[in-house]
């Protein structure tokens, strides 16, 4: 019993050591799509609220400044590719 316990253990921190280090990679990637877009260089934007539906979006931080981004993945077929559209703009204040 101690040693099945155990090895659940190491099989969810295994999985949540992937987890983060694949959000890291996405966050990097994030942040270099977005830089010049917004303006600021990559090891400066701080990337949050990421969502993944047909549409990318994410907030982009940057010193002061968030901005929203969105991507839609371009599409490959056998005789087309079309690339990545990627926008960001100043998130408006709350109302």
């Amino acid at each position: 019993m101690k040693i099945l316990i155990l090895n659940a253990a190491i099989l969810f921190l295994s999985l949540n050591l992937i987890g983060c280090a694949s959000m890291a990679r996405q966050n990097k990637e994030l942040s270099e799509v977005s830089s010049g877009l917004i303006g600021c260089l990559p090891r400066d934007i701080v990337i949050t609220d990421y969502e993944n539906s047909k549409i990318e979006t994410w907030r982009a931080a940057c010193s002061a400044s968030n901005f929203i981004c969105n991507r839609k993945k371009g599409t490959t077929t056998k005789n087309y590719m079309t690339d990545d559209v990627i926008n960001c703009a100043p998130e408006k204040p709350a109302i």
